[in-house]
């Protein structure tokens, strides 16, 4: 057997309703994630890895992923496919409608789109050859399991699920990435079907599941705050403390603290102070503004003296009138803020 992975399975479908307001204007795939898409930090490590062909099964403006991810494809030298499905089919079922587009018999990789990690693709499929299972799973360990499925070992073969359990009974979870041998794809019915709690836990009693442990940092972009988390954990394994994209214009006496991404053709104004925050490409903060713990979308313009703090999501185009204060607040897209506001949903 092969040992490379010559295909990909990326799961880029759902509609993203926990990262709203920022999805309602994008696919959550094509969400900016220091200053790239989402899921483009996965195809490059793909790509790094050696795999030239990456099968992207999406359900959800997928126009929108075409636009983009067709250039990137172009970018790199791979091929992207898109494989849409017609009828909602689950997390399993996009994979049996996906094998069609494979053509090798090696083992294929597959992820959720959501999830950012190392992605440590070559030493996960290298214990998957050694381990004679059908499939392997990267797990990771957790300070709060209840949120996630958990996964109980023997050595490292996986022999249950629990899925977010209220007692305790393990920190051990899925992380999203898996290899599979080509005979679990061919078994996968073509209808809705949960990937985890159908295929791996009826594998899991037949023994044909393995564990391999991620050793860096992992999170999934599933709740506003879990996006802050995972680039701030990103920032650190790369050293960094912020990123600032070559065409941002930052005054001198403004203040960037740790954990700032600034996207393309942003521009902070004199005396502004970011900390622990995303400004996403063409957007304007004004003199003297504060913004902690927040995400602003596209093309939004704060205007002076405002302060946004404890966790505000802008989505794209948004004003926020002078010397307004928003704490906790969602703003949908297009808004005009003129009053200040403490734990609200601006529509």
């Amino acid at each position: 057997m092969s040992s490379k992975s010559s295909s990909a399975i990326i799961l880029v479908g759902g509609y993203g309703t926990r990262l709203r307001p920022l999805t309602l204007t994008r696919p959550k795939p094509l969400i900016p994630f220091v200053n790239i898409p989402i899921i483009s930090h996965q195809i490059k490590k793909l790509h790094e890895f050696g795999t030239r062909k990456i099968i992207l099964a999406a359900n959800y403006r997928t126009e929108d992923i075409v636009c983009q991810m067709t250039k990137l494809a172009n970018d790199l030298g791979i091929e992207i496919i898109f494989s849409v499905e017609k009828e909602v089919l689950g997390t399993g079922g996009p994979l049996a409608l996906a094998r069609q587009y494979l053509d090798e018999p090696t083992p294929v990789f597959v992820l959720n789109s959501d999830v950012i990690c190392e992605y440590p693709f070559d030493e996960l499929f290298a214990a998957h050859l050694a381990c004679k299972r059908k499939a392997t799973i990267l797990t990771t360990v957790v300070d709060d399991p209840s949120r996630y499925g958990v996964i109980l070992k023997e050595g490292n073969g996986i022999t249950r699920f629990v899925e977010k359990p209220k007692n305790y009974v393990g920190n051990t979870i899925n992380a999203g990435i898996y290899v599979m041998n080509r005979e679990v794809l061919n078994d996968i019915p073509l209808k809705e079907v949960s990937l985890e709690n159908e295929v791996f836990a009826q594998m899991a009693v037949r023994n044909e599941l393995a564990a391999f442990e991620l050793k860096g940092f992992w999170k999934d972009i599933g709740q506003h705050r879990d996006y802050l988390v995972a680039q701030h954990l990103f920032l650190s394994s790369k050293g960094l403390e912020s990123v600032i994209d070559e065409t941002a214009v930052v005054r001198k006496e403004a203040f960037i603290g740790e954990n700032v991404v600034i996207g393309k053709n942003v521009k902070i104004g004199m005396g502004a102070y970011i900390k622990n925050a995303t400004l996403m490409d063409n957007t304007v903060v004004s003199d003297y503004c504060v913004v902690l713990n927040s995400i602003i979308g596209f093309s939004c313009k704060i205007s002076k003296w405002c302060r946004l703090e404890k966790m505000c999501v802008l989505a794209d185009e948004v004003e926020i009138k002078e010397c307004i204060s928003l704490r906790n607040c969602i703003v949908l897209p297009n808004k005009r803020v003129s009053e200040c506001h403490d734990e609200n949903i601006l529509m």
